[in-house]
């Protein structure tokens, strides 16, 4: 490696610990699963830590207990935010053995009505990489009518749908 990978491999992990010190009582700790974080540079000034939940289950496609944590290039953390509001394990388990899940869905609140940068993550390592799905919905009903939101996997494609309950 060189100096400057040091360097880099040293800031992020001392970027994780800071993190963890600092919001680690808001994190949720899941039993069958990790936090992965990922820091990516927003332009050359900040950096954006993403927390996306991970799972050792399998058949359970682990949606919400994500966050973001801006970080400013002298590594001061700026902002903390929740993306879900509680872990949204969806276990394709329950279709029953030979059943393929092609979609699966979940909602979002006033707060997060979009896809979420975590929701697309999840979407592409668990729901179309180990289990084939090419598309996953949010159910925003901040919207009237509400709507369905669904992210095509295949050509990185959302489109929007109405939607009004029954």
């Amino acid at each position: 490696m060189t100096e400057d990978d040091r360097d880099a491999v040293h800031f992020r992990s001392e970027m994780i610990n800071r993190i963890i010190e600092t919001y680690g009582d808001s994190i949720y700790t899941i039993q069958d699963g990790s936090i992965n974080i990922d820091l990516i540079w927003l332009g050359t000034d900040n950096l954006r830590a993403y927390l996306l939940q991970g799972t050792t289950l399998n058949g359970v496609i682990p949606f919400g207990n994500d966050y973001y944590v801006d970080i400013d290039r002298d590594g001061n953390l700026i902002e903390f935010h929740r993306f879900h509001h509680s872990y949204i394990p969806i276990d394709i388990r329950q279709a029953g053995e030979n059943t393929q899940v092609l979609e699966v869905i979940h909602s979002h609140t006033v707060d997060n009505p979009f896809f979420t940068p975590t929701d697309i993550c999840t979407a592409l390592l668990y729901a179309h990489d180990l289990y084939g799905m090419k598309s996953v919905c949010i159910l925003s009903t901040v919207f009237v009518p509400s709507a369905i939101m669904t992210f095509n996997m295949d050509d990185m494609s959302i489109t929007v749908n109405e939607w009004e309950p029954h």
